[in-house]
């Protein structure tokens, strides 16, 4: 009864996620269009191969993460596929909440999701952060404001490690400290609470041992693989050098002055083409799959 409903569940989601991907070819068909059209087939293939790339990236960096859980590699980079399509274009950071709910579904034990959560944003934040001083080192003009948010990015990620490290040394003491003193009921809180973030850096290790490198190394295959595709793209809409360092530098901060709206909406619309497509192929073999199990059961 459990696994019948489970496997409703399911469907209705990966249904709901192919409706989507319909909605969305429906109301943006002619920037689709513009955007097929605007940029030479080799170029396109080109652009969509990459970006494609770095999402099989991030999926290996998915499985080496849950090698200790090899039964669920399965469904997690089956999740990546089908939730990439809609956390593209949710405003806000909608998408990570998405991630982080698919990521709770799939593991019985909490911690296991959010320290994966955790580590792929740590090797996200530690690639970007090396490219932002490589840019420095090479001397790539950047403008002054941008330079002050690369700045500031690089600033509060440091920070952000440096307080999750001395955090995890210190529960050690404040476990012990809280076990021989916790009488009152918010000392039980706060021994409680300290546990669950021991519990949570435990897990994080583990997920790490003898992978470390191994996931720094699909981090930069990842973003070598969007910044190539981000390349490929720019060289076919211009060859002025000035403009492809600002097209470059808008597109990777995000930062899109409005005389470029119309280049990096193209650009988006080039790498959504890749994950809607992702979303399609891996629902309707994660639906085939299901449906012949069920038969089969």
């Amino acid at each position: 009864m459990q696994q019948s409903l489970a496997f409703n569940i399911i469907k209705i989601v990966l249904v709901m996620v192919l409706l989507t991907v319909f909605g969305w070819v429906i109301m943006r068909y002619s920037h689709i269009a513009h955007a097929v059209s605007a940029a030479p087939t080799i170029s396109l293939v080109g652009v969509i191969s990459l970006y494609g790339l770095s999402h099989v990236f991030r999926m290996v960096r998915l499985a080496l993460l849950t090698l200790d859980q090899r039964k669920q590699i399965l469904p997690l980079v089956t999740m990546h596929a089908v939730t990439a399509f809609p956390s593209s274009f949710f405003p806000f950071k909608i998408g990570e909440v998405l991630r982080l709910i698919g990521l709770f579904a799939l593991f019985d034990n909490k911690h296991k999701a959010l320290a994966i959560w955790l580590v792929e944003r740590f090797g996200d934040i530690s690639v970007i952060s090396l490219f932002i001083l490589l840019l420095y080192l090479f001397d790539v003009a950047i403008p002054q404001a941008l330079g002050y948010v690369f700045i500031l990015f690089i600033s509060v990620s440091v920070l952000s490690l440096l307080a999750f490290y001395a955090t995890a040394k210190m529960l050690l003491f404040l476990n012990r400290y809280l076990v021989l003193s916790s009488s009152t009921a918010r000392g039980l809180r706060i021994l409680r609470a300290s546990h669950q973030l021991r519990h949570l850096e435990a897990t994080i290790i583990a997920s790490l041992e003898g992978r470390f490198f191994a996931m720094l190394l699909t981090s930069v295959a990842i973003w070598a693989c969007e910044i190539l595709a981000v390349v490929a793209f720019i060289r076919s809409v211009s060859t002025s050098l000035n403009e492809i360092t600002t097209y470059f530098i808008s597109i990777l901060s995000g930062n899109v002055p409005p005389v470029l709206s119309g280049v990096i909406e193209t650009f988006t619309i080039n790498k959504s083409i890749t994950l809607a497509a992702m979303a399609v192929v891996f629902s309707l073999i994660t639906l085939v799959v299901l449906q012949l199990r069920r038969a089969n059961s």
